[in-house]
């Protein structure tokens, strides 16, 4: 590890063997960007143990108002200017380079393979375990820096891999999703109201990226020992994968899979794998 890193938390571990009480109060950023350039105020927090400063212009007392329904802002002048001031400084540490994009590195030897999700894409995306059971659409695509020029296998999944379901199969949502769901997102209450995900009926993958525009169809017989295929016990189809050479640099990368027989109903790749192969 290097000697000068510089960390932003403090280590618990002297409270926890109690050979310190000295814990001044400090203050908590909370900061959600998600996307390309980043911008100062948006959808952050800034917290203290008794205020909460929401996107640069509401103020809370949390303790007298934890519903946070009356802001206070325009009464405490001095403690905007104070804690603005720990935003800026805490900014100008986190985002030294507004110019620099913020891209999803694949291809560096600390991190291979590289799991990247609905989550980040541009466009129409999804973003909670009851959209990817519901099977809703996303579409849209992913800004990527390729670290290092060489051949890459990119392998596109409709569930993580840790669950190893198939492409078009309709999974048991799991009793923890339904119990989570109904108690904190009531609204998005696919995982509450069935008992399966959606099955989609995809017929083929398509991946973009690089100048790439490729496609591959699901065999009809998935008993095939193929490095473009992964299966699970059951025979079902789990990823379908890609061998592309890639240069170093930014790209943006899109896939979906499709159904080739219904008019070209188009599917989201929820879960990508990018391994740079050595």
């Amino acid at each position: 590890m290097k000697s000068d890193l510089h960390f932003d938390g403090r280590s618990l571990v002297p409270l926890i063997k109690g050979t310190s009480d000295n814990w001044p109060e400090r203050t908590v950023i909370i900061d959600n960007q998600r996307i390309l350039y980043p911008r100062k105020f948006r959808k952050t927090a800034v917290m203290t143990e008794q205020y909460r400063w929401v996107n640069g212009k509401e103020l809370y007392d949390i303790i007298k108002d934890p519903g946070q329904k009356k802001d206070i802002h325009e009464q405490h002048p001095e403690l905007i200017k104070k804690i603005e001031a720990e935003y800026n400084d805490w900014w100008s540490d986190v985002y030294p380079d507004l110019n620099r994009k913020h891209e999803i590195s694949i291809g560096s030897l600390e991190e291979n393979p590289v799991p990247i999700t609905d989550h980040d894409i541009h466009g129409k995306t999804i973003w909670l375990q009851d959209g990817v059971f519901a099977g809703k659409q996303a579409n849209g695509y992913w800004e990527i820096f390729v670290e290092s020029e060489g051949d890459y296998e990119i392998s596109l999944r409709r569930w993580p891999i840790e669950y190893n379901e198939g492409i078009n199969s309709a999974p048991i949502i799991p009793a923890d999703l339904k119990y989570l769901q109904e108690h904190h997102d009531p609204d998005r209450n696919y995982a509450i109201t069935h008992f399966r995900g959606q099955a989609i009926s995809a017929t083929y993958a398509r991946l973009v990226i690089q100048g790439y525009d490729v496609n591959k169809s699901f065999p009809e017989n998935t008993d095939i020992h193929s490095p473009d295929y992964l299966t699970n016990e059951k025979g079902d189809i789990t990823a379908v994968n890609f061998r592309l050479h890639l240069i170093k640099g930014s790209t943006r990368m899109s896939a979906w899979f499709v159904d080739g027989a219904n008019d070209g109903e188009v599917f989201g790749v929820y879960y990508v794998y990018v391994k740079k192969l050595i």
